[in-house]
């Protein structure tokens, strides 16, 4: 039996042969298929669902994945038909002039952006055979490129020249206290993929320099930022000393939280994921709440948080009484299981996918369920990939 493929970027078929057609049985989406006149007549035996373009290539391929800076040397120096398939950035330098472009026997297929200086503007497409992305266009010092966490400052502004233009893959934490005047006099242009956290009162500096592939998070000013999710009990909650915070995780707050120490620990809390708590302080949680979305999720005895998991009718059985069953991520029941198992599972919130294996199941458990946003579903036949996601697949 052959391979199975789920989501393939680029199918290379510059080499491929009958015996390597063989091995695949299936692909179900690709956005590119690339082959030579020499292997064209294999296009026939490609099993794929979905096809977004193909392409006739001659001479040499290269793959390269993040960044790709090519100046006029670079150029000069393919001298044979080559293409280079691109995963992520492409910053062409100052150096390139148009007639480079034009002699060069370099051809790009690019998924990502293209950064290109002002004068090659209306010939820089000479290279490009395929682009999704964005063609970019900048004056004086080429992008400066990060990949990771960058955390702007106003010592990282002052260390940068003016007009500088920012190309991020990952996060961008704007520092609350940052210099807007000083910001706007060294930044151009911000290209992110990926997250900003970004204070309120910073939101109109940002969006005259920004462009967002991806999350932005506003944090309001005077409140502090929490990353990971609160996990608190009693003692711990100490440490927030009555601070405004604001989060996109969740907040668990234990069983042994008291009114008091929940009334001192937080002045405001700025929330677009969700809080657990027991009863007796639920309504102090919503007196602390700044946002009318956040959900509060209640317990009399006890919860259950379920992120990814697979139970059988034992593990229902072994619930404390009055147990609320909080499904976070997927899960799994297999099996049947019985109302006696379940005496104790009092209400099921649902913020994701149940699997069951068996309909009698998926009745019982939608008479548990009090808010939904997800679904209980029976399981399907499988139809597995052997991979599910790929970059790039030679045959």
């Amino acid at each position: 039996m052959g391979k199975k493929f789920g989501n393939v970027g680029v199918v290379n078929l510059m080499k491929a042969t009958e015996k390597s057609m063989a091995e695949i049985d299936e692909i179900r989406n690709a956005g590119t298929v690339i082959y030579s006149p020499e292997t064209a007549h294999l296009l026939t035996q490609l099993k794929i669902g979905n096809l977004g373009t193909s392409f006739s290539i001659e001479g040499e391929v290269k793959s390269i994945s993040g960044v790709l800076e090519i100046d006029a040397n670079y150029l000069k120096q393919a001298t044979n038909e080559v293409t280079i398939l691109a995963s992520g950035a492409i910053i062409i330098d100052q150096d390139v002039t148009p007639e480079l472009l034009s002699e060069t026997k370099l051809k790009l297929i690019v998924s990502g952006s293209v950064y290109s200086p002002s004068h090659l503007k209306g010939s820089v497409q000479m290279i490009i055979s395929k682009q999704s992305g964005a063609l970019a266009i900048y004056t004086g010092e080429k992008p400066k490129m990060t990949v990771g966490q960058l955390n702007l400052s106003n010592g990282y502004l002052q260390s940068l020249n003016d007009s500088s233009y920012l190309v991020v893959t990952g996060a961008i934490y704007f520092s609350e206290d940052l210099d807007l005047e000083l910001f706007r006099q060294k930044i151009s242009n911000i290209d992110l993929s990926g997250k900003i956290f970004i204070y309120e009162h910073q939101e109109a500096a940002f969006s005259n320099k920004g462009v967002v592939i991806g999350k932005t998070i506003v944090i309001p000013t005077g409140y502090e930022y929490v990353s990971k999710r609160i996990e608190a009990s009693n003692l711990s909650l100490k440490r927030f000393k009555g601070k405004s915070i604001s989060t996109t995780k969740p907040i668990i707050l234990r069983k042994d939280v008291s009114r008091d120490a929940f009334e001192s620990s937080f002045s405001k809390i700025h929330s677009s994921s969700y809080i657990i708590c027991h009863e007796e302080i639920e309504d102090l949680v919503y007196e602390k709440l700044d946002l009318l979305e956040t959900e509060v999720f209640s317990y009399s005895n006890a919860f259950k948080l379920i992120t990814g998991e697979t139970w059988t009718e034992s593990d229902f059985s072994l619930l404390e009484e009055d147990t609320v069953l909080i499904v976070a991520e997927n899960f799994k029941v297999e099996g049947s299981i019985s109302k006696e198992a379940m005496a104790h599972l009092k209400e099921i919130v649902l913020l994701d996918t149940i699997t069951v294996e068996d309909v009698a199941v998926k009745s019982l458990l939608q008479t548990k369920v009090i808010y939904s946003e997800g679904d209980i579903v029976l399981q399907q036949p499988s139809h597995a990939s052997d991979l599910e996601n790929i970059g790039e697949l030679t045959l």
